[in-house]
């Protein structure tokens, strides 16, 4: 594929599209400078290409450039304000930088745009968490799962806010429905394991825990909850 947009580039030097695909082919491969300076490539052809600043946006995330990523994004929605996925990317990488209510905002012009865009809702929730509005948190994630019933990562964090609020069952139950959709997520079965722990439940928090090292070997966390169900096993 890149000896094509290579010859179509050798032919054509402001053809944007040629650019943008090849940036994202070598990116796909890992080449992420290669990639940025194709897409930038496309920004420098055609200015107000809203797309061609979102891509930059996401190399730089990759790239860990956080603030430059943002500068990219901004440019994108400026061009462009209903580019949801612009707006929910600005959201993320705002949240990285620690800027929260920021970040909710940046989630919330996002879904103004496209309600239904579960994603930006679950990040939504993320950010809540981190400004301490636990109970909003909440409400997104059950909002991602209707919107996403399939949302592995909404299920848990569900879970992890209804623990925070010593709904033991109710947690149980979000670990639970994580692992029926993901069972492959290893995060699901060690906090079931650790909630079932809390609730002296060793057997079947032992087996939790098994389940995740199962699904990833190297978990320490998942070692360091077995230990933990062990030793309180003993006592009691």
């Amino acid at each position: 594929a890149k000896a094509c947009f290579d010859r179509v580039v050798g032919i054509d030097p402001a053809c944007v599209d040629a650019y943008r695909y090849r940036g994202q082919a070598a990116q796909q491969r890992g080449e992420l400078s290669a990639a940025l300076d194709d897409f930038r490539r496309t920004t420098e052809i055609n200015p107000d290409f809203a797309h061609g600043y979102w891509i930059q946006g996401n190399v730089l995330m990759e790239l860990g450039q956080i603030e430059a990523a943002i500068e990219a994004f901004d440019r994108a929605v400026e061009l462009d304000p209903a580019f949801a996925e612009a707006h929910s990317n600005r959201g993320n990488a705002l949240l990285q930088m620690g800027r929260s209510d920021e970040a909710v905002t940046a989630y919330d012009r996002a879904l103004e745009v496209r309600p239904d865009f579960a994603e930006a809702i679950f990040n939504r929730g993320n950010a809540l968490l981190t400004l301490a509005r636990s109970k909003e948190a909440l409400e997104c994630f059950e909002r991602a799962i209707q919107v996403r019933p399939e949302f592995t990562e909404a299920h848990v964090n569900r879970g992890n806010v209804l623990k925070e609020f010593g709904d033991f069952e109710g947690a149980l139950t979000g670990f639970e429905s994580a692992i029926a959709v993901g069972p492959g997520f290893a995060e699901a079965h060690l906090n079931r394991g650790n909630l079932l722990r809390l609730m002296r439940r060793f057997d079947e928090a032992l087996e939790s825990l098994d389940n995740a090292l199962s699904v990833k070997p190297d978990y320490a966390d998942a070692y360091s909850g077995k230990a933990a169900v062990l030793k309180l096993s003993l006592i009691h």
